[in-house]
């Protein structure tokens, strides 16, 4: 397996030469990579001509993450074009996984690819990790939360399009915390544009309960001490923020983005608001001052994630899916 986490120019390059060390050398029976993007999948392109079976797992929408870090990129212009090379890369892939319906949606829509090649495979969760807690009191005086209602906001703030979507928002949850004086919101997230997100958003953050947290170690403590859990954004392909709030028994609320809405029925795990106005402020009310909607909707939540997100019924599947490409190898 090979992943892309690194962060940093060094990082990424010391990524790119073991990938390409592992698709060369690798004695492996399966290569599988969730570097789904043009240049990345650049570094395991010798795994394509080798017999072994080759795995793409998109955790993102490889062509919006493409068009943005293109336009933060000062050597734009030198970018491989994204379009072309995924269709290439992912034409000659013995199996594209992606974690969410609106993924695998995107990758019919952007190649033409189409049929078994194509199968969704749900991201697994740590269940004992992210799981409802009966003292929500000690864990908000750890973090120094000690308000009566929490709405919590875990973000990653890497792409623009993902902070565009929650700078949309943030009057709405303005105007909650003005109205309701026993209501704080909690952002919790770092990222390579939370600096000028606190900049450029100074007017809304500076409310004493609007909180920008930063980097929170343990994120699953936000979760466990809090009503709800909103996530806005018009980037995320498959948000996990929304997979931790549901393990933990939270509702949500989302904006209406097909990727935020696939799994979300409506009044029973989650909520959707249509943009900032008086009824998307009582969306929150409804929820937040509503303890048995919110006990009802945080269990079939919990419910959920243990049906969908259990690590066992994701390995199951990676399982079989192995399993057919060896079988057709053989």
């Amino acid at each position: 397996m090979i992943a892309q986490q690194s962060e940093t120019r060094l990082a990424k390059l010391g990524v790119a030469c073991g990938s390409l060390l592992a698709s060369v050398a690798g004695s492996a029976d399966v290569l599988i990579t969730d570097m789904c993007t043009a240049g990345p999948l650049l570094a395991v392109w010798p795994a394509f001509v080798r017999e072994r079976p080759v795995v793409i797992r998109l955790r993102a929408d490889p062509w919006q993450t493409d068009d943005n870090e293109r336009r933060r990129s000062r050597l734009s212009r030198l970018r491989p074009n994204g379009r072309r090379a995924l269709r290439f890369f992912y034409e000659r892939a013995d199996a594209l996984v992606p974690v969410s319906d609106f993924l695998a949606q995107r990758i019919r829509d952007e190649t033409g690819i189409d049929g078994p090649k194509i199968e969704t495979i749900r991201e697994p969760i740590d269940l004992e990790r992210f799981a409802p807690v009966a003292d929500r009191a000690a864990i908000k005086e750890k973090l120094g939360l000690n308000y009566e209602h929490i709405l919590c906001i875990a973000f990653n703030f890497h792409y623009e399009d993902k902070v565009r979507g929650l700078e949309h928002f943030l009057p709405v949850l303005h105007a909650l915390v003005e109205k309701h004086r026993d209501v704080a919101v909690a952002i919790a997230g770092d990222g390579p544009l939370h600096g000028g997100f606190l900049r450029d958003n100074e007017r809304w953050l500076k409310h004493p309960r609007l909180i920008a947290t930063g980097f929170v170690a343990g994120v699953e403590q936000i979760y466990q001490c809090s009503d709800v859990c909103a996530h806005f954004s018009f980037f995320d392909a498959a948000p996990r923020a929304l997979v931790e709030a549901w393990a933990c028994g939270l509702p949500v609320i989302v904006n209406d983005h097909p990727a935020l809405t696939e799994n979300l029925r409506d009044n029973e795990i989650g909520c959707v608001i249509d943009g900032v106005s008086d009824e998307a402020l009582e969306v929150f009310e409804r929820v937040i001052y509503s303890p048995e909607l919110r006990a009802k909707m945080g269990a079939n939540a919990r419910a959920f994630a243990e049906k969908h997100h259990r690590r066992d019924h994701i390995g199951e599947q990676y399982r079989r899916l192995f399993e057919r490409l060896l079988a057709r190898g053989s």
